[in-house]
């Protein structure tokens, strides 16, 4: 790509074919991140791009990326829909019968989510996996089980299929996976999703939290005995 003469020599770029190309890595590069971007984050990365290569700006425009942004979006959409066809757990999860409906109710990583719905592991099928699922039930009855570690392990991508494809309620999910309420369980998933350990994170966030708790408290103690505040 001869962006490095473009920019030296102030042309405009023109050619169609680099600029597919462009949106095509874009796109790659951006689903890495999320598979649904918002308007804010595709803007931000038209604007980066242009700003970093100023031969990509847009002629007329009034920002000179307003363009990019707007093709950026569409891009997302037909990427998202090569991935649907491939059978990306991820984007077919959102998959709507009628394609030109607004999209509603997206369900998509939340923020702090690294593993969000994975595929099922190649050699261990949703088949294999809800049978191991099955297997966890009387594993959870027995006081000191050697075995629900590596079958809520390899179960993973089936319990999110649960929780996000299916939307299944609490009362559903704590019925079919018993032992993921457990404290370690608790502990385990979170890390499994997030890729960072629970009791740290929460820790310091109580600390964070702990004046403001405490000013709380101290409030609620005056009024139970009756004292005001000035």
């Amino acid at each position: 790509m001869p962006m490095n003469s473009l920019h030296e020599d102030g042309a405009v770029l023109t050619n169609t074919q680099i600029k597919s190309e462009i949106m095509e890595k874009l796109a790659d590069y951006m689903y890495r991140y999320t598979a649904y971007p918002t308007s804010l984050q595709i803007g931000e990365v038209a604007e980066a791009l242009v700003r970093k290569h100023p031969c990509l700006t847009e002629p007329g425009s009034c920002n000179g990326w307003i363009g990019w942004m707007y093709s950026l979006k569409y891009k997302m959409g037909n990427y998202r829909s090569k991935l649907r066809s491939l059978g990306v757990p991820e984007v077919t999860c959102n998959k709507h019968p009628d394609e030109k409906a607004p999209a509603k109710n997206i369900k998509k990583a939340r923020k702090g989510e690294v593993v969000f719905l994975p595929c099922y592991p190649g050699g261990n099928s949703k088949e294999q996996q809800e049978l191991d699922r099955r297997q966890l039930i009387p594993e959870s009855k027995k006081k000191d089980s050697t075995a629900i570690k590596g079958l809520m392990c390899s179960t993973f991508s089936h319990r999110r299929n649960d929780v996000i494809s299916l939307q299944m309620s609490i009362k559903e999910i704590t019925e079919r996976w018993p032992t993921l309420f457990d404290i370690l369980q608790v502990s385990v998933e979170f890390q499994r999703i997030t890729t960072m350990n629970l009791e740290p994170k929460f820790m310091s966030r109580l600390d964070f939290c702990s004046p403001k708790l405490r000013s709380l408290f101290q409030v609620k103690v005056l009024q139970e005995n009756g004292i005001g505040l000035e």
